[in-house]
């Protein structure tokens, strides 16, 4: 009595059709045409013990990073996309004088958007990307963006923390900084504080420490300006716990 042997394929891909029967009678033949075609077709390894491809590693594409004119300030609208879904995102800039910046977000997916801000007109920034997951990380090449000069821009905003108390740093891109600029914050949308700007050292302007107990989950906003012409130069923003660049 012949015995016949049934040999069932599912999943192969051109040149074999997914859920394909194949039947082989009285002999194995059968059965290694159909491996060796699933061999040339890649759907099948060809090294003993291998199971074919396994998952590729984290991955930075599709950069993209115009250079906005904000009216106060410039910035690179940074985006990105990711092969797999992240945790966190990060940005490294920095410039050929020495000055360096960074910030992150915690965030999910795999398109991102993290604007580079307050670029010093008249330089060129350059920058990385950093990405996680729960058990990988990558960083992109370095790239870098030209940034137009530009009288009266705000640039380098980031803030100096110290035991829970804020001060705000910010520097104003003109030829003779006025000396009455106004600031204020408040912390997760309660009352506004007001802090006080000393007046500029060079273009660089410093403010008095507040207390704010700045602690995990806080966001805190900012706003700044220079009350002589607030129309022209008035600058307004968000910062989450973690972070002091914007």
């Amino acid at each position: 009595m012949k015995k016949i042997l049934i040999l069932t394929i599912l999943g192969l891909v051109t040149p074999l059709a997914s859920h394909a029967f194949f039947f082989g009678v009285g002999t194995s033949s059968g059965v290694d045409q159909v491996i060796k075609k699933g061999q040339e077709s890649g759907a099948i390894s060809n090294q003993p013990g291998d199971n074919g491809p396994g998952p590729s590693a984290l991955a930075i594409s599709g950069v993209s990073y115009p250079l906005i004119d904000a009216g106060d300030y410039f910035y690179a609208n940074l985006s990105f996309n990711t092969n797999k879904s992240v945790t966190k995102i990060e940005v490294n800039w920095f410039r050929a004088d020495g000055w360096n910046f960074s910030k992150y977000k915690n965030t999910s997916g795999t398109s991102h958007i993290l604007p580079i801000k307050y670029l010093k007109p008249n330089t060129t920034t350059y920058f990385v990307i950093k990405a996680y997951t729960a058990t990988e990380n990558v960083q992109s090449a370095q790239y870098s963006v030209a940034v137009s000069n530009g009288d009266s821009k705000v640039y380098d905003v980031y803030m100096n923390i110290a035991s829970g108390q804020i001060r705000l740093r910010f520097k104003y891109f003109v030829t003779s900084p006025p000396d009455n600029w106004e600031a204020r914050c408040k912390k997760n949308g309660g009352s506004w504080n007001s802090w006080i700007v000393d007046p500029p050292s060079g273009q660089q302007y410093f403010t008095d420490y507040v207390g704010s107990g700045w602690q995990t989950g806080d966001q805190l906003d900012i706003d700044f300006y220079n009350p002589s012409n607030r129309s022209e130069t008035n600058i307004q923003d968000t910062i989450l716990y973690g972070n002091t660049c914007f």
